[in-house]
């Protein structure tokens, strides 16, 4: 079934044909404005919710369909709102977590990696999905910006004459490179974001 798929629509319309397009449009659409927030909410269970606006759930769902096209809208202005392109596009979650907050995880205490403004708590990934969802909703002005700020964190290298870095992630306040270099993600991403200015819609 999957292979037949074209894309990520092609998938949400696929996993719609067998009854689970109706649990992602009913569910999750409650689940991501019963509070009146314009994006979905990063977990649910029956006691209690996180309410911080996780950027790759959020841009998957804009990019599938999940998402309708007025919802998808919202989501990219609520991003652009609280500055989640800044220092670089994007950081991973906003607002970030601090310890003894209701979003506190033990786990960020390993290797340091999930301090605030760093890795997985609201550090700067450099993936091109972001420019890619603003192509494809219509807005390449906001897409060239945010391309830009992409190829400056890229190029971020770790030394006066290093090479340009292609971090894992970046510290969103300080926009030094963490983690390994030469990631597959952020240079696919790269090249992801300038096709989709390139063709004038999504790579695939």
């Amino acid at each position: 079934m999957l292979q037949d798929c074209a894309g990520p629509r092609g998938l949400a319309a696929s996993v719609g044909a067998h009854g689970l397009q109706f649990w992602a449009a009913e569910k999750l659409t409650h689940v991501g404005t019963f509070m009146n927030l314009p994006h979905y909410l990063p977990w649910v269970d029956y006691r209690a919710c996180g309410y911080y606006f996780d950027t790759l759930g959020n841009v998957l769902a804009v990019l599938s369909g999940i998402a309708d096209e007025p919802f998808a809208a919202e989501i990219l202005a609520y991003g652009e709102m609280v500055g989640i392109e800044l220092p670089f596009p994007c950081r991973a979650v906003d607002p970030v977590a601090y310890p003894g907050g209701p979003d506190w995880m033990d786990m960020y205490h390993n290797f340091g990696v999930g301090r605030p403004h760093q890795y997985v708590n609201g550090g700067c990934w450099p993936g091109g999905l972001w420019v890619i969802a603003l192509q494809w909703l219509g807005r390449p002005q906001a897409a060239q910006r945010v391309l830009r700020g992409l190829e400056q964190a890229v190029c971020v290298p770790r030394g006066e004459d290093a090479a340009p870095d292609f971090a894992e992630w970046l510290h969103a306040v300080s926009g030094w490179p963490g983690g390994r270099t030469c990631q597959a993600w952020s240079a696919g991403g790269y090249l992801g974001a300038c096709a989709a200015l390139n063709e004038g819609n999504a790579p695939w």
